[in-house]
């Protein structure tokens, strides 16, 4: 396989030795200093101002300072993508940034190669440290839009009438197997459901014949006849 010619960026890892001289000593001073306004705070609630202060800049210099350390002994890495974004901004008063947007990974760089970059929409192949995202070299790609994606191979039709019929002979496989057969000779069949026993009714006893009450007494009657 063959390697894509590539423009190779002079002083990558320069850049990213200054750049871990640069962030290391201000991430130090400024822990120091939060440390400071923290003892500081005990007795002067005033001062909890500037340990925030100080451990937003130790927070945000430390970032820049591990990422920079860990790409010194670090190998470039290649990613492959489209242009996404492409502009410039103001890093100070006096110094001006160029940065890309590629596969969701920002590059800050130069000025030159910020010209020669196609413009947004473009495919580029980008090779660069893996934490300070560094450009080490580029050149132009070709992207298709279905990168990130798995194309089946073969025809997609003749796969699922595959899988239909294989579908369909499992189903008749199932169906053939609960069925009772006969194989060299010795008959099988599924076992027969088991049914619950049966419980009987109790026998209901027959009612008593209950005599209703007679209101007197019999010489009563006889009585009151005469």
């Amino acid at each position: 396989m063959n390697r894509p010619r590539m423009k190779p960026r002079e002083g990558a890892h320069r850049s990213v030795v200054r750049s871990a001289a640069i962030w290391t000593p201000i991430f130090i001073a400024s822990t120091a200093l939060g440390v400071a306004f923290a003892l500081i705070a005990l007795d002067s609630p005033g001062a909890w101002v500037s340990f925030a202060i100080a451990v937003l800049i130790a927070l945000l210099s430390g970032v820049s300072a591990l990422g920079a350390l860990r790409d010194i002994y670090a190998e470039p890495i290649q990613t492959t993508g489209v242009i996404q974004r492409k502009w410039r901004k103001s890093d100070a008063l006096f110094f001006r940034g160029h940065y890309i947007l590629c596969q969701k990974r920002v590059f800050r760089i130069p000025r030159e190669v910020y010209d020669e970059l196609p413009e947004v929409g473009a495919g580029v192949l980008l090779e660069h440290y893996p934490h300070t995202s560094a450009l080490t070299a580029w050149t132009t790609a070709k992207v298709s839009a279905g990168t990130n994606e798995t194309e089946p191979s073969g025809d997609g039709e003749e796969q699922d009438a595959v899988g239909g019929d294989d579908i369909e002979i499992k189903l008749t496989a199932r169906v053939a197997g609960a069925q009772p057969s006969i194989i060299d000779g010795d008959s099988r069949s599924s076992a027969p459901a088991v049914e619950p026993p049966r419980i009987a009714p109790e026998p209901i006893a027959p009612r008593e014949h209950v005599e209703p009450p007679s209101f007197g007494a019999p010489d009563d009657d006889a009585g009151s006849a005469r």
